[in-house]
């Protein structure tokens, strides 16, 4: 049940877009839960992206899907959201499915989407290719949809592009004991989202003492905007930096920063990487990414083995990798 008229939704959607614009971002959220609250779309998804960028509220994915969902249920255009909100949740098979059906619902751009997805493995080149062209005859799409299928056409061949990117891991310097008192306190004030002070403490950390734990963290405050402005160039900053400086897990975060961007071959890259340097979840994110490929199958099963097999795997991991294994298994 409507609480206002449309005249008056319209008026707050307008009012909402201009303090967006403003980035006053506490009337943005006031005025689109109104508008959600009244069952409007545009409303649901912008609570929904504000639940996913930390802009003003703390980033809750579950949220944003519940928002976008619903959302979805008033307006379905909005349907290749869901797909990337499952992507940032780290469940590609769940983003690819909405992107297919956003696809047969007439979301052209959503082949984009799919063909960066199966372009991981090579035997999957002649269905990137009819997507791509898919995307390159419509009329419906944007120009930088466009430049970037033409770009992935041009490119698709092409072998050693994306070694180019690689930061070499750097050996770690051994901090002392006062240093990681500094450290720990730093931790403390992140984890009670005393993000402003965390972060003075982390750069000078990770300035005076190279130590790449303070770079990673430093590179998550800008990658979600906790205490500044998010900016995922500062971001990819510090964790190269953090890479550089002996930091492992950061090849993982630097690539979920790659992979939420839909930057899916420089998410595998430094998954490779990661799985090189001796990371048993960079090999199970491996497998989660090359089973978007049916035809992947028998590397799949391989990489799970291997995460299965190793005596430094996790109970989470070893968990994830027999479920996976099993659910292949059944559907072979």
């Amino acid at each position: 049940m409507k609480i206002y008229g449309d005249k008056k939704l319209s008026k707050l959607e307008s009012i909402a877009s201009k303090a967006e614009t403003e980035k006053n971002y506490k009337k943005s959220f006031s005025i689109n839960y109104m508008l959600a609250r009244n069952k409007v779309a545009s409303g649901m998804w912008e609570i929904g992206r504000m639940c996913s960028n930390s802009e003003f509220l703390r980033q809750d994915l579950n949220k944003t899907l519940i928002w976008e969902v619903n959302a979805n249920l008033k307006d379905n255009v909005l349907l290749s959201n869901i797909a990337v909100t499952y992507r940032q949740m780290g469940d590609l098979q769940a983003s690819k499915y909405i992107l297919s059906q956003a696809l047969k619902e007439g979301d052209d751009e959503a082949a984009l989407d799919l063909a960066k997805l199966y372009n991981i493995s090579k035997k999957e080149h002649k269905r990137v290719r009819e997507l791509l062209n898919l995307v390159l005859n419509s009329e419906n799409v944007s120009e930088y949809a466009l430049e970037e299928s033409r770009y992935i056409l041009k490119n698709i061949d092409l072998k050693g592009n994306i070694a180019k990117t690689y930061v070499r891991l750097g050996k770690p310097i051994k901090l002392n004991n006062k240093i990681f008192e500094k450290l720990i306190g730093a931790e403390i004030n992140f984890n009670l989202e005393n993000y402003k002070k965390a972060c003075k403490q982390f750069r000078k950390l990770a300035n005076e003492n190279k130590s790449y734990t303070a770079m990673d963290y430093l590179g998550k405050i800008y990658q979600y905007g906790l205490g500044v402005e998010a900016s995922y160039k500062i971001s990819i900053f510090w964790y190269k930096k953090a890479i550089r400086a002996g930091g492992v897990d950061s090849l993982i975060n630097l690539a979920f920063l790659y992979r939420d961007t839909q930057k899916i071959d420089l998410y595998r890259a430094y998954l490779k990487q990661a799985k090189k340097h001796g990371s048993d979840r960079a090999t199970l994110l491996l497998a989660k990414l090359y089973n978007i490929s049916a035809k992947e199958n028998r590397r799949v099963k391989k990489l799970l083995k291997q995460v299965l097999k190793s005596k430094t795997s996790t109970v989470d991991l070893i968990y994830e990798a027999k479920s996976l294994l099993k659910q292949l298994q059944k559907n072979n």
